[in-house]
């Protein structure tokens, strides 16, 4: 069976040797490792949309083996997890890791298989572990599991949490507390209408009951739904932001040493406007935000978290520039790579 699975988002069995003592499968190598090992492990900065990308390419993986194309039948695989889910030289995610994995039922009238509970704790159905029941929902379940780890860094069960990942963050939504789980290395880039529906989709796939989880060709469609929003915002806010700032400094005249005018650097971290001092301006900068180094007079404007990126905002608008200067800054590095 395996060696018939052939799909972009999984990872291909390509042959195997059974001779004597010798019993090995080869499989793709996958230079990336597994996702779980960004998240958990190196803790790679994985910005919002990759991690989005990695999800939807999971996702058409486990679309293709319950809609049983290539074969006869739909795949069942019986352990969807972070680690299970591999990444390619171009960070293309790919579902690996088939030995769990059950055929689902031939028979029109059956909607499950029957068999004993097996999975990674964290990760199984409760439905499932319940009733030994087993359906391509309880691959959705799990799959809503990993949309949290990503959105959260948090593992399926965690030494920080009282309770389970999924449990943990269905009360924080529910105590309006989502904001504060979020992943801090992501928090500035996701609109609030993605991370709505971001959040929503994943407490449809952890429904208690399978029947009004999605399928996983309708969360393929969801994610992708998210992703393109998400880069929509990022380019309007990317083109703003080079706009607007190169407008903004153009107010500045700097002079010193001699020198009638300076080049302004805002791509070094930290930001620094090199032996010049501002003259008179009409653009106000929080004194908490600058530091003067003497005798120089280098002035270096400090990386802010930024906040969630507003949803609407008036572009045209001098003063809301003005106030959020620091934001845009830290903007404006974000998007320019």
């Amino acid at each position: 069976m395996l060696s018939r699975l052939r799909h972009c988002h999984l990872v291909s069995l390509i042959g195997y040797c059974n001779h004597q003592r010798e019993m090995i499968l080869v499989y793709d190598y996958m230079p990336l490792g597994t996702l779980e090992d960004h998240l958990h492990k190196v803790v790679t900065p994985l910005s919002w949309c990759q991690r989005l990308r990695i999800c939807i390419g999971a996702a058409r993986g486990l679309d293709y083996l319950h809609t049983g194309t290539g074969i006869e039948l739909g795949v069942i695989h019986r352990d969807v997890k972070s680690s299970n889910i591999l990444l390619d030289e171009s960070w293309a995610a790919k579902v690996s890791d088939f030995g769990l994995s059950k055929i689902s039922p031939n028979n029109p009238l059956s909607t499950h298989v029957s068999t004993l509970v097996k999975g990674t704790f964290g990760y199984i159905d409760p439905n499932y572990y319940a009733t030994g029941k087993l359906t391509p929902k309880s691959d959705v379940y799990a799959f809503g599991v990993v949309l949290l780890e990503v959105l959260c860094r948090k593992r399926a069960v965690d030494d920080s949490l009282e309770w389970g990942l999924a449990t943990w963050a269905q009360d924080a939504v529910k105590e309006g507390r989502l904001k504060d789980i979020i992943d801090s290395d992501i928090r500035g880039e996701i609109t609030p209408k993605c991370l709505k529906q971001f959040v929503q989709l994943a407490e449809r796939c952890l429904d208690d009951h399978p029947k009004q989880r999605p399928n996983m060709a309708e969360v393929v469609l969801s994610l992708q739904h998210i992703l393109i929003l998400q880069e929509k915002t990022d380019n309007t806010w990317r083109t703003a932001i080079m706009t607007r700032v190169g407008r903004m400094f153009d107010k500045f005249s700097f002079t010193g040493h001699g020198q009638s005018s300076a080049s302004i650097s805002i791509l070094s971290d930290p930001y620094t406007f090199p032996q010049t001092t501002p003259a008179t301006t009409d653009v106000s900068v929080k004194e908490k935000n600058i530091e003067e180094t003497y005798p120089s007079k280098d002035v270096t404007i400090k990386q802010e978290e930024i906040q969630v990126i507003p949803e609407v905002a008036d572009l045209d608008d001098d003063k809301w520039w003005c106030d959020n200067i620091n934001n845009i800054l830290e903007m404006f590095k974000l998007y320019h790579y």
